[in-house]
């Protein structure tokens, strides 16, 4: 019952929070008319700058961010594929603490690889990246004003709230306070492996879990300051219909399913032993792109551990790095499979030619 429990808070948080970046692309679209995403939109390079950017936040909410832009069809593939080469997840606090030079470096490496690759990636294919995944469409002449003439206002809208903002805030209200209270967090269970004294790996996921709990609190109090704030038409037509209705069920499914059978793939396979197994270089190696497809934070900071101690090359951790994207993948992986599934093809083969290039000049 409690990993039932477990997989539940974690679906339901990531979930939220992929629903909350949705609501916050929307209502700026619509308040600056779409001027902003029409200048995006027009620049292939500057798509791919800004995944890379937002992938090099540690954690997973720049990765959330571009998954969402991507599902909007704001950014095309490429800005997707630069984004989940350059983010390390929730394991960049470990590196950083347990190896801040190197790990700056590595950081370093996969965002200038990342912004490389998602520009020749671009160039070389005719549809430019811009992979269509179904769902989204921008309301590019919408406006945030009530079009049907009611009284608005923050207190007219809390007086008489309607059916959907007083469940869409009450949702919300919910959320902050399971983030406040802890009961939202991710599970980094099976966050394997020797990265210091147990204190110290305490302290790392305390500063993790301290991260993302601010970071969720302030995009979830601005997204209640919206819900509370925009007319009833914009809220019950492009905040409920367009994005809860369409979306919400659906994420929040695909990712229960998804972690069930991580959980139960992590339960039968002990990553642990599996590595200390593997006694050569390219075993190393296709066992670090292997745990790198799972899209969640945890199993991969056996590879950090195993580097910092001098048993694996920084290629093989490279290899790691470069495949995995911690929990970002889960709601692509709900929203577009066939992009999940291409963006890890790509990352394996990149990661393969970065394992290459270390054999042969042993790094």
């Amino acid at each position: 019952m409690e990993i039932v429990l477990n997989i539940l808070k974690e679906s339901l948080m990531i979930t939220s929070f992929v629903i909350i970046m949705m609501l916050l692309i929307e209502y700026f679209n619509i308040k600056t008319k779409g001027s902003w995403l029409k200048r995006l939109k027009t620049s292939e390079t500057r798509q791919v700058f800004l995944g890379a950017s937002l992938g090099l936040l540690p954690g997973c909410l720049g990765g959330y961010a571009v998954v969402s832009l991507y599902t909007h069809h704001v950014v095309g593939f490429g800005s997707l594929l630069a984004a989940f080469i350059a983010t390390i997840g929730d394991e960049t606090f470990v590196m950083l603490s347990v190896m801040p030079v190197t790990g700056l470096y590595i950081m370093g490496g996969l965002f200038v690889g990342s912004i490389i690759v998602g520009i020749i990636f671009n160039k070389l294919f005719s549809f430019k990246g811009k992979m269509k995944t179904g769902h989204f469409e921008i309301h590019e002449h919408a406006h945030c004003s009530d079009e049907t003439g009611e009284k608005s206002g923050i207190l007219n809208n809390l007086r008489h709230p309607s059916f959907h903002r007083g469940l869409l805030i009450f949702g919300l209200l919910v959320f902050i306070i399971f983030l406040i209270t802890g009961l939202f967090g991710h599970d980094h269970a099976h966050a394997v492996g020797d990265v210091g004294s147990e204190e110290h790996g305490h302290f790392q996921f305390f500063l993790i879990e301290k991260w993302m709990m601010y970071s969720f609190l302030l995009l979830a109090g601005i997204s209640l300051y919206i819900i509370v704030k925009v007319p009833e038409h914009f809220l019950s037509e492009h905040l409920w219909n367009h994005i809860i209705k369409k979306h919400f069920l659906r994420v929040l499914l695909w990712i229960i399913v998804s972690i069930a059978a991580i959980q139960g793939l992590l339960h039968i396979v002990n990553i642990d032993n599996l590595v200390s197994e593997s006694l050569y270089f390219w075993t190393f190696v296709m066992i670090a792109a292997l745990i790198g497809i799972i899209p969640q934070s945890g199993p991969h900071i056996i590879f950090i551990s195993l580097f910092s101690q001098g048993i694996i090359p920084l290629s093989v951790l490279l290899v790691n790095s470069i495949v995995h994207e911690g929990h970002a993948g889960l709601p692509l992986l709900a929203e577009s499979k066939k992009s999940f599934f291409l963006v890890k093809g790509i990352k394996i083969v990149i990661a393969i030619l970065v394992a290459t290039i270390g054999f042969y000049f042993n790094f």
